[in-house]
């Protein structure tokens, strides 16, 4: 049987960058992964850098490298934020994740492929609005993403909709408690499968509707947060055509 034994160690390293020039004063936490069948040998290890000279960056991840047993490179993790002011709100200051970069190397001594991720906030309230993605040979791909406006309830990070144009595009419908109600799957610009939620006064899901399926759930009645499983109910509706998803 393979055990794992985790040692970490910290360190300070100044100045610290990598195929980038994210460079900052981090500390640093080495974490090992023996194998206790194998003499005790080391056979992955992580490598986290984190800000430690900016108030607002301080404790973020900026860099994490996995190596295997032999030291070799195989993944690199990195991580770009910047801080900004919400917009009417002189004092109220926020961190954002702009960029996620992940070059695997996979014990060859270089990076082959490349994967990069941003990230695009509103200054009303911080909420990400757009994501994209991309990688070695492949396009960029394009995440947008709107919300629920329930300021007087303070509700004001629920998404309403995410789309990748040409791609796929999902909504939600939301009650006047802030509870998702309904979720809508697009597979053209009109058609679409529909997933339906229910609750109970205390805010359980009760049933969930799917598109060929459904289950109920019941409660406990002492803090009414435990799910009963013999009271888990589930049908099922077998269908042919996209249609009948309507």
């Amino acid at each position: 049987m393979l055990v794992i034994q985790m040692v970490i160690l910290i360190k300070s390293l100044p100045h610290w960058g990598h195929c980038t020039t994210l460079q900052a004063f981090t500390v640093i936490h080495d974490e090992e992964h023996h194998n206790t069948e194998d003499s005790n040998a080391v056979y992955r290890q992580y490598n986290r850098y984190y800000y430690n000279n900016n108030f607002y960056y301080k404790g973020m991840l900026l860099t994490e490298e996995v190596r295997n047993g032999g030291d070799s490179l195989y993944m690199v993790t990195m991580n770009r934020y910047s801080h900004h002011t919400l917009t009417n709100r002189e004092n109220a200051q926020y961190t954002t994740l702009d960029t996620t970069v992940i070059c695997y190397y996979e014990g060859t001594g270089s990076a082959d492929i490349r994967q990069v991720k941003t990230f695009r906030y509103e200054t009303t309230y911080g909420n990400v609005t757009q994501q994209t993605e991309t990688s070695t040979d492949m396009p960029v791909i394009t995440a947008n993403i709107t919300y629920h406006a329930d300021p007087g309830n303070y509700r004001v990070g629920i998404p309403s909709s995410v789309e990748i144009p040409g791609y796929r595009r999902r909504t939600t419908t939301v009650d006047n408690k802030g509870q998702m109600t309904q979720l809508r799957d697009y597979y053209d610009n009109s058609s679409y499968l529909a997933t339906i939620m229910s609750y109970d006064s205390y805010g359980n899901v009760t049933r969930m509707v799917y598109p060929n399926h459904s289950y109920s759930y019941a409660y406990d009645n002492e803090v009414h947060s435990y799910a009963i499983p013999s009271a888990v109910l589930h049908t099922c509706r077998i269908t042919t055509t996209a249609s009948a998803y309507r």
